[in-house]
């Protein structure tokens, strides 16, 4: 019924939300990050943790892989952002057929 699927859809929401926040924190590490590159010369060594072990990198290749992984980042911050809208959407439809009162957190 239009109730218990609204229900649900509340349900679903705050978990929504709330992996919407944890790339929004990611991106927000890898901004700095690609500022740290902005400021190094070709004198400075970039590196790059692989287990627990620091390994050289070549700088062209870490600017490289910082802005794979912001284009990344962004990526999947579009697909959760767009979830959102969708259940934002399907709740306001849920509510007017079981005629309960909505509040978006979006």
């Amino acid at each position: 019924n239009a109730t218990t699927d609204y229900q649900k859809i509340q349900n679903d929401i705050p978990a929504a939300v709330e992996t919407r926040q944890r790339p929004g924190a990611h991106l927000s590490e890898d901004k700095l990050g690609k500022k740290g590159f902005a400021q190094l010369t070709k004198e400075n060594t970039a590196y790059k943790f692989i287990w627990s072990v620091l390994v050289q990198q070549d700088q062209a290749e870490a600017k490289s892989n910082m802005e794979t992984r912001l284009d990344l980042i962004r990526s999947k911050i579009k697909r959760i952002e767009a979830r959102l809208k969708d259940l934002d959407e399907q709740s306001e439809k849920k509510a007017e057929v079981s005629g309960t009162a909505t509040f978006s957190p979006v």
